[in-house]
């Protein structure tokens, strides 16, 4: 069966999301325990600055629900500080590690490319053996934030090898606002990132509303192309706050027959709203 699963980018907003979200009181010790009642995915952002030590992972793992998915994105030193020609030993350990620690609730291992990565015949290539190399062996997403990227022959390298794109919302790389890409049947992959500038993180601040029916569109259509899982990732300054830009979403794709993987979308479960 298909699935579409909501989550935001990271569960460590406290004290931002506290009073809002998080009840009242509660730590950002507590925030991981309260988070997983509320929803049933989450992009760990975090290990994009550090590989974390096995012993958080693990502690992850205890705390992940068995009907729970993480994706999580790959370290910058091991893909963006290598222009994706990654050192083999390092980047297994790492992959690996969370395989074997989530097993199935691992969704995605995010590998994030940043504007600079453009499109050469060097950076052509470490991309398609980078795909080739690792894509047989772990469940990787790309992200390319160059247009030269945008080309037929990119996504059907991306389709060979089964692997989702990552679609998304980038407001500050002219002509990638908003894009949605279908290259795998197995999981496609979406982050609502927004504009970077000071919002607070407590209250929708920037309503989204038609872009929102956008993205609600290519979902629907992911899914009618026969789409396995859809992991769907809402930052905070999308909107302003990434659970009600979830809730939202979750009610509308709802409507559609969508099937959304049930939670409460508040993590105390007084209020359910898919």
């Amino acid at each position: 069966m298909a699935s579409v699963w909501l989550g935001t980018a990271g569960w460590s907003y406290v004290p931002d999301w506290v009073g809002a979200f998080y009840p009242p009181g509660t730590s950002s010790n507590e925030s991981l325990e309260q988070y997983v009642e509320a929803f049933r995915f989450v992009e760990v952002d975090s290990t994009f600055y550090a590989a974390p030590a096995l012993t958080t992972i693990e502690r992850w793992a205890r705390i992940f629900p068995t009907n729970f998915r993480a994706s999580f994105k790959a370290p910058r030193e091991l893909v963006q500080d290598t222009g994706l020609r990654v050192p083999d030993v390092p980047f297994n350990h790492f992959c690996r590690t969370l395989a074997e620690s989530l097993g199935p609730r691992l969704a995605q291992i995010v590998v994030q490319m940043p504007p600079g990565f453009v499109r050469t015949s060097y950076n052509d290539g470490a991309l398609r053996a980078f795909v080739a190399d690792w894509a047989p062996h772990y469940p990787i997403a790309v992200e390319l934030r160059s247009n030269p990227w945008n080309e037929a022959s990119v996504d059907d390298m991306f389709r060979e090898h089964n692997v989702p794109r990552v679609s998304n919302d980038l407001h500050d790389v002219p002509g990638l606002e908003r894009r949605c890409y279908d290259t795998s049947t197995t999981s496609a992959y979406i982050r609502l990132i927004g504009k970077h500038d000071g919002v607070a993180k407590d209250h929708v601040q920037r309503p989204q509303t038609e872009a929102l029916q956008w993205w609600r569109r290519q979902v629907n259509d992911l899914l009618a192309k026969g789409v396995r899982d859809v992991y769907l990732v809402a930052n905070n300054h999308y909107e302003g706050h990434a659970p009600e830009t979830l809730r939202t979403f979750a009610t509308d794709l709802l409507a559609d027959g969508a099937p959304v993987v049930s939670s409460n979308g508040y993590p105390d479960g007084q209020v359910s709203l898919f």
